[in-house]
């Protein structure tokens, strides 16, 4: 028999209610949050026959539902001569269903409405559509980001993705949903903010901050100020003025979040597009007065052989290596700048400098990066720390194509010269992946 003549059934399918044929599935694996009262429905027929798709969620809707989502693309979309399909549907059903009015776009746990226009619509019985946000299941903050829709500072324009808001070049070339920024998970507790895009001019920091403050404090004090391409210094230096004129804790990421295989991981994206270094501190609090906090990090990277008369933590720029018994010059360290093109692994701080010994728990971290992490790792000490030490950290550095340590000064800034010699120029990164993450999945119509 044709598979086009088997009559379509509705039926529970990984979680949720599929209306078509028996164990076929229309579109990408739906993973969301169970809902008191709402079934999400993917339909894999033509919507056009609402009175049978009626009948068939009928039996099978669960004891006390009351709403029904559509994970279809347009179905809340009508025509000048005909009531959409999802109104239809809420009039036979008599009960509430949701539905978007243009694409729906997939994106870890979420229903996006994509479109600059597009939304998604509660349809009830016998009345008019009311509008219902971007994003389903709608977090907390989903109603906030109307008031961020500012004017933006100028050469910038502000575009709404999964996460929340992306404020790029106003001149920058436009880009659908297939880009990396509409894949970014979304915070369930915070609006991403992604600033900037790999290969258009950086925002300037001071505006943007000017910007931020016009916002209302309940908003500003929930945005996750996030660089996308090479743009770490801007949100740093944007986070940082925040926190000197405002007594709310600011949030940064250290680059761009990415769900890879159900996990999310912060990557350093590239002027080029292209997947950089995972930074040790995947995101950093801002506050008035102290130095930035790390508030989420990625696991430890020194290994079981580790001497434990050294300790590893993370910072903004990277990694911070110290005496275990000290944490003398914390401050500085977690002061350190960060940049896009090298994960810095600093040795000692001023007024607690490393030893000769440090170096094989130094070698046994840099074992412990990813080969990609590893590309983009420079190893740097404090200016004025003894000579002897940075010998003998040249030959750990050296081993990994890096014959050169990074001298900082007082404020963390890089001191261009080594210790010791001149520079030497550090060759270029191998090219990681062509691409951050995997793009948003459309849901068929």
């Amino acid at each position: 028999m044709n598979a086009e003549a088997i009559a379509p059934t509705a039926h529970l399918l990984d979680g949720l209610l599929v209306v078509g044929q028996p164990g076929v599935r229309h579109g990408p694996v739906l993973r969301l949050a169970p809902e008191p009262n709402r079934v999400t429905v993917q339909v894999a027929c033509s919507l056009s026959d609402a009175a049978t798709i009626a009948d068939l969620l009928t039996p099978v809707l669960p004891a006390g539902c009351t709403s029904v989502r559509l994970a279809v693309s347009g179905a809340g979309r009508s025509e000048p001569d005909r009531p959409s399909p999802a109104q239809l549907l809420a009039d036979r059903l008599g009960m509430e269903v949701l539905a978007a009015d243009g694409s729906v776009l997939l994106v870890r746990g979420m229903l996006y409405a994509g479109g600059q226009d597009n939304r998604w619509w509660s349809f009830r019985p016998g009345a008019e559509p009311v509008p219902a946000g971007r994003r389903q299941p709608a977090p907390d903050w989903d109603g906030q980001v109307a008031e961020a829709m500012l004017p933006p500072p100028l050469a910038l324009r502000l575009v709404p993705v999964p996460a929340g808001l992306w404020l790029r070049a106003a001149a920058g070339i436009d880009t659908d949903w297939l880009d990396p920024a509409f894949a970014v998970p979304p915070d369930p507790d915070l609006v991403t903010l992604l600033v900037g895009a790999p290969g258009e001019p950086e925002p300037d920091a001071v505006a943007l901050g000017r910007w931020l403050l016009q916002l209302p404090r309940s908003l500003r004090g929930k945005l996750l100020l996030t660089p996308y391409g090479p743009h770490l210094s801007v949100v740093e230096k944007t986070a940082r003025w925040l926190a000197d004129r405002d007594d709310l804790t600011h949030h940064a990421a250290s680059g761009l979040p990415v769900d890879r295989d159900g996990r999310v991981s912060t990557v350093v994206v590239t002027a080029g597009a292209r997947a950089g270094w995972c930074p040790p501190a995947q995101r950093i609090a801002y506050l008035a007065g102290k130095p930035p906090r790390v508030v989420r990090a990625r696991p430890a990277l020194a290994g079981p052989a580790a001497d434990p008369r050294w300790a590893a933590e993370a910072t903004r720029s990277g990694l911070w290596v110290h005496s275990a018994a000290s944490r003398t010059g914390a401050g500085w360290a977690h002061g350190v700048p960060a940049d896009a093109s090298r994960l810095l692994i600093t040795v000692g701080a001023p007024g607690n400098p490393g030893a000769d010994d440090v170096w094989p728990f130094v070698a046994d971290l840099m074992r412990g990066l990813t080969d990609v992490d590893r590309r983009y790792a420079r190893l740097a000490v404090p200016a004025g720390t003894d000579a002897q030490v940075t010998r003998a950290g040249r030959a750990v550095a050296g081993s990994y194509g890096r014959p050169e340590i990074m001298l900082l000064d007082e404020m963390g800034e890089p001191i261009e010269r080594d210790a010791e010699r001149p520079a030497v120029g550090r060759p270029a990164p191998a090219a990681p992946p062509a691409s951050p993450a995997r793009a948003a999945e459309a849901l068929p119509g």
